[in-house]
């Protein structure tokens, strides 16, 4: 075989999906990330490019772990990768957004605290979930995911 299969489009699951869709996540948070620790002056035209280009990511993720409209159901098998897929895309869209929440740009204060409120939200399920099924679901105790939740709990008081 001298040529390489055909790609399959994401509407498929394979065993790569939820990789694949995570990646475009990740290729955003790197765009983020040097736009955060540039030591240049941005503006706020930049942050909205980057907001875009983050909308587009999680717009590219796979049908099986997109959030559904009904929101998060615990019974899913999904239902871990959807969330964490979720409380990453709001997680940048936080840290993103709250230099310019700060200073009060409209846009940047209801993308922050839409995305704050949806964190929060999350929280919430796990608590109900975990009152109900103690040994079912752990991954989200961990320091990483609690410090999500405090961003969004501090944006939120802001």
């Amino acid at each position: 075989m001298s040529e390489l299969p055909v790609p399959q489009p994401l509407t498929i699951k394979t065993q790569w999906t939820y990789m694949l869709s995570n990646y475009a996540i990740l290729q955003v948070f790197r765009l983020i990330t040097e736009h955060l620790n540039d030591l240049r002056r941005s503006c706020h035209d930049d942050v909205l490019t980057l907001n875009i280009k983050l909308l587009e990511a999680r717009n590219a993720i796979s049908p099986h772990f997109q959030l559904p409209v009904s929101g998060l159901d615990p019974e899913d098998p999904h239902f871990a990768k959807r969330a964490q897929l979720d409380i990453f895309y709001n997680k940048l869209r936080c840290v993103l957004h709250r230099k310019y929440m700060v200073r009060g740009t409209e846009d940047s204060v209801r993308e922050c605290v839409e995305a704050a409120l949806a964190l929060l939200h999350h929280q919430q399920l796990f608590h109900q979930y975990k009152a109900q099924h103690p040994k079912h679901i752990r991954w989200h105790t961990f320091s990483i995911s609690n410090h999500d939740f405090i961003l969004a709990a501090t944006i939120s008081c802001l």
